[in-house]
């Protein structure tokens, strides 16, 4: 059997739903202040890719996201951003380009 892999879900879902364009933290903020369903299907494909994305960036300096999992800072549920000490984590591990591509394709 094969499967794909996050990203490439995303890769293809994106070309034909209508709110890809939209960003998570935008689509948080529908699903759950809003109640917007139509937005769900973003959280769990373009959110899946954000973070198999961070992945490979983060073995490139020597880690992996099941190593920085445990440092990041769970967001209350009414938070529709990534906390900032999450943020910093990423760029202080990331280098400084990547984090604002990896935001700017997923997030914004």
């Amino acid at each position: 059997m094969q499967t794909k892999t996050p990203v490439e879900q995303w890769q293809s879902f994106k070309e034909r739903y209508l709110h890809a364009a939209t960003g998570l933290y935008e689509n948080h903020i529908k699903v759950t202040r809003e109640s917007s369903p139509s937005y769900y299907p973003l959280l769990y494909i373009k959110g899946a890719a954000f973070w198999q994305a961070v992945d490979p960036e983060l073995q490139k300096v020597g880690t992996s996201l099941d190593e920085v999992l445990p440092q990041i800072e769970s967001a209350t549920p009414d938070d529709a951003v990534l906390s900032s000490g999450t943020i910093d984590l990423l760029k202080t591990t990331l280098s400084e380009q990547v984090v604002p591509t990896l935001h700017r394709q997923y997030l914004n």
